[in-house]
């Protein structure tokens, strides 16, 4: 082989592993699902390249394995893309990595790239050479010193049949000559040649003195001849008549080259000068012959050997050729080994009898050396492939059968043909269905068939007669009448015509996890049924609550507000006293109203773009009654983003606001000090930040920060508070896309932010609070001329909107306990505004609504909802139905008398 061509090859298997490395990343996105269709036919690509480029430069291990992987690929779709696809991907890739080591270790070059030489003593060789030797001739310069001519000639014929570059010389001048212009790899030296004995011998102490490996051949085999070529330095000794086959393994050795196994021949003959013929022309193509003179210990010699090809003879003494070949197919070892007799036999029954006893051929006596390896060689070849195939075979079905045994001891199997017929199932499909393998096999998949909508079965099979993989989740019936749920894939198998014949069926066992589900269905079901009977809780104690608190808080501010009959100044503390414990307990059940509803996950966000000045200006109005009384003095710098919009609810960042502020100021110092500051963080969100100069918090306190119900300081005096509404400000503020963050110092104070997020809207939004501002109206403002009913069944919640209205002149009252007779009242009154209760006795405030739109007399009235049912969802419902305004009790007095005066400037501009 040339020198250019051993180059590229040996430049392509330097680049192997950075091949297969692109193979290992385009496997590794085809396991990850990335573009599916694009990373499995990038990987065919790359395979079927790798296919061509490893058989043209004899790689043919790496080769296969890419064929094969390359045909893993194209039945993916049968595979299912699932573990076992995966796992069998993975093995190829190991298996490449290990052919290309092995390859590269080997250095082998490709077959069909050698240059055969003559066959010794020989016809021409076959085209096919036994054991081609994979290096460049130009490196594999080999010298051969013997005076007999025709010896030289032989040797010379034989290596260059393994691919060395031979020079033969009769004399020690003409290979000193040639030694003075070229070093060869090795130098066979006959050791008595024609210059006196142990000639050789000096001739190899010189050469290995210039580290050139000798190999001697000889006639003699004596000791002292032996011993004067080790004490030369010789690297091998050998005796004439010198096999080419061992003499191409010493110098494969010597010169570090690696040759692909060569072909095993067992020679059974009794006939030694023949035996050796076929040996020596075996050998010159580079088979490795065993030869047996007595049979009976061929079957011993051969279990050590392990020939490939077995050539005999038919007449021998002790066993004849036909006995031993029956023997030896008595051996299962020996049964994929082709029997090839040689025999001078000339009778065809003789031959037909070989053949019948185990014999794959009969050669005839007598052959030429080149007929023989002719004739052997193709043999010998098909056995190796054959013998090779049978391996793979076998290591296959070892494979198959483990994972058969993997997967039956997970999945449920069975396999039906093309009409449904099961032929096949596992043991975990009888024991799962109850049913025994043959109350099955013949039967069709009806039997365990269990009670799903026709729909589910039209759809399995119109998917599997179209060729593609079918999965989802089936509940089947065993035998004794109980379900078990599957989780099933079924897969149609084509034959070679194309045709599906069979369908494959794997299943997993899910009873417990839809056990599970069913559970975990039930306990939301159950959880959902709890909240709702918690919101319908709260609900009832919210109304039950307000009501008494309604004409608790009305009558103290209808003492507090009474401009005929001013309160004493003792008097008017008590009453202040009262309103403060009553606002506190309507506060604290709003706050536990809306911790339900956090936790619920239910609170009510409205977004929109918020200005941060004008919700500080409405929060320093109401916190300064606070502050006041203990000199806090508030300061505030939101120049960093004074023209900054927030992407909040305006409602609940004022709830949250305030929460902060309030807190600052009620656990700050005497003569304290709040700063209020904010600044853009990034391009998307503010920070606003709320600073005190109270005791400050330590860190095991911050831990426990969000604990409802939770006051660190209520031991410290009367401060008021639920414990509760930093957690609703964190949810709240959750809610809203947002984030709270915390540091404080034991006796500095502590530093409350809130992180929302821009506006990229400028303009402002959020509901308008105008209306419900405490101050919106004075108490006292005129009003126009006017009838109003009243419809409650509650006397002390009758008696406060009396007196409330009683400081409207222009105001004539109606009252009614219920709804029917609220609706006769209206008929016959005609009032311009209704004020109705919704917890009515016998009709409830919507149906009183309804009834009152549907008649003419009432159908323009401003019908106002007057409620304990303050929750937000009741209030969303009221505004649904059609009220113009929904008010909750406890009556605010300034907010009642402000929505009553501009309902009534509304109708008065009409």
């Amino acid at each position: 082989m040339g020198a250019h061509l051993e180059a590229l090859r040996a430049g392509y298997l330097e680049r192997l592993p950075e091949r297969l490395r692109a193979v290992a990343l385009a496997w590794e996105r085809v396991c990850r699902g990335e573009d599916p269709a694009g990373a499995g036919e990038e990987l065919r690509r790359i395979l079927h390249t790798l296919v061509g480029s490893a058989g043209t430069f004899g790689c043919r291990s790496v080769a296969d394995i890419a064929r094969r992987f390359e045909g893993l690929l194209k039945e993916a779709e049968a595979w299912g893309g699932g573990e076992l696809f995966q796992r069998q991907g993975a093995a190829y890739l190991q298996w490449l990595e290990q052919a290309a080591a092995l390859e590269k270790a080997a250095a082998v070059s490709p077959e069909g790239m050698e240059d055969d030489g003559p066959l010794a003593a020989a016809a021409p060789a076959p085209a096919s050479v036994a054991n081609p030797v994979h290096a460049d001739n130009e490196s594999c310069l080999i010298y051969v010193l013997d005076d007999d001519a025709r010896f030289a000639a032989n040797l010379a014929s034989g290596l260059g049949a393994q691919g060395y570059l031979v020079e033969t010389f009769e004399g020690l001048k003409a290979l000193e000559a040639a030694l003075s212009r070229r070093i060869p790899c090795a130098v066979i030296v006959d050791m008595n040649v024609s210059e006196g004995d142990l000639a050789g011998a000096r001739l190899a102490a010189d050469l290995a003195s210039q580290g050139v490996p000798v190999v001697f051949v000889s006639e003699r085999d004596d000791t002292a001849a032996r011993l004067s070529a080790v004490r030369a330095g010789c690297r091998a000794y050998f005796t004439k008549p010198v096999t080419v086959g061992a003499l191409v393994r010493a110098l494969n050795s010597i010169c570090g080259r690696v040759v692909v196994d060569a072909y095993r021949i067992g020679l059974v003959d009794d006939d030694e000068f023949g035996a050796l013929l076929h040996r020596k022309a075996l050998e010159s193509h580079g088979m490795t012959v065993e030869t047996v003179i007595d049979p009976l210990t061929a079957v011993e010699v051969f279990d050590r050997f392990k020939p490939e090809l077995i050539l005999m003879d038919v007449y021998m003494p002790g066993c004849s050729g036909l006995e031993l070949a029956a023997v030896l197919r008595q051996l299962p070892r020996y049964d994929d080994v082709p029997i090839v007799f040689l025999s001078a036999e000339m009778d065809f029954d003789q031959r037909l009898a070989a053949v019948n006893l185990g014999g794959d051929d009969f050669l005839v006596k007598p052959i030429t050396p080149a007929r023989l390896a002719s004739a052997v060689l193709p043999r010998v070849q098909r056995a190796r492939l054959l013998q090779r195939s049978n391996l793979r075979m076998r290591e296959a079905s070892q494979a198959a059968r483990q994972l058969q045994f993997a997967l039956d001891q997970h999945a449920i199997v069975s396999m039906a043909d093309r009409a449904g017929n099961i032929t096949y199932v596992n043991d975990k499909f009888c024991q799962i269905s109850g049913y025994a393998r043959e109350e099955l096999l013949g039967r069709t998949h009806r039997l365990v068939k269990g009670d799903h909508d026709p729909d589910v079965y039209a759809d399995l099979w119109r998917t599997i007669a179209e060729g593609k993989v079918w999965q989802g989740e089936l509940r089947n019936r065993r035998k004794n009448g109980s379900y078990y749920w599957v989780e099933t894939t079924i897969v149609p198998v084509a034959d070679e015509a194309g045709r599906f014949s069979r369908y494959i069926s794997i299943r997993t066992d899910i009873t417990h996890l839809q056990a599970i589900q069913e559970q975990l269905v039930l306990a939301k079901e159950q959880a959902e049924r709890a909240s709702q009977a918690k919101s319908e809780f709260l609900s009832r104690m919210s109304h039950e609550l307000r009501t008494p608190l309604n004409a608790i808080l009305g009558f103290s501010q209808l003492l507090q507000s009474d401009p005929d009959e001013p309160l004493s100044e003792e008097q008017n503390e008590s009453v202040q006293q009262v309103l403060k414990a009553g606002w506190h307990l309507l506060e604290l059940i709003n706050e536990v109203l809306d911790l339900s509803k956090i936790e619920a996950g239910k609170v009510d966000i409205n977004p929109g773009a918020v200005a941060l000045s004008d919700v500080l200006d409405d929060c320093r109005d109401l916190l300064a009654p606070l502050a006041e009384p203990r000199r806090i003095t508030l300061h505030e710098d939101i120049s960093g983003c004074a023209a900054a919009f927030i992407w909040a609810d305006r409602m609940r960042l004022k709830q949250v606001l305030l929460n902060l502020l309030s807190n600052a100021v009620k656990y700050n110092r005497e003569a304290g000090h709040v700063h209020v500051y904010c600044e853009p963080v990034g391009d998307d969100r503010v920070r606003i930040s709320v600073a005190d100069q109270g005791c400050g918090l330590s860190e095991e306190q911050l831990k426990r920060l969000y604990e409802p119900f939770n006051r660190f300081d209520a031991e410290l005096g009367d401060v008021q508070g639920t414990g509760i509404g930093l957690v609703i400000a964190r949810g709240l503020v959750t809610a809203m896309g947002g984030s709270i963050e915390v540091s404080s110092r034991p006796g500095e104070g502590s530093v409350f932010s809130v992180l929302l997020p821009r506006s990229v809207n400028q303009v402002a939004g959020g509901a308008d609070e105008s209306l419900f501002s405490d101050d919106a109206a004075a108490a006292d403002a005129p009003a126009q001329a006017c009838n109003v009913l009243y419809v409650e069944d509650n006397p002390a919640n009758l008696k406060v909107v009396q007196r409330l209205l009683a400081r409207r002149p222009a105001v004539k009252l109606w009252t009614a306990e219920d709804g029917p007779a609220g609706i006769a009242l209206a008929r016959v009154a005609r009032p311009e505004v209704i004020l109705l209760d919704i917890n009515l006795p016998g009709m409830d405030g919507f149906e009183v609504l309804r009834r009152l739109r549907a008649m003419p007399e009432t159908a323009g009235s401003v019908v106002l909802a007057l409620s304990a049912n303050a929750m937000p969802d009741d209030v969303e419902k009221g505004l649904a139905a059609g009220f113009h305004h929904y008010l909750t009790k406890p009556i605010k007095v300034a907010e009642f008398m402000a929505v009553l005066d501009r309902v009534m400037d509304t109708l008065g501009g009409r």
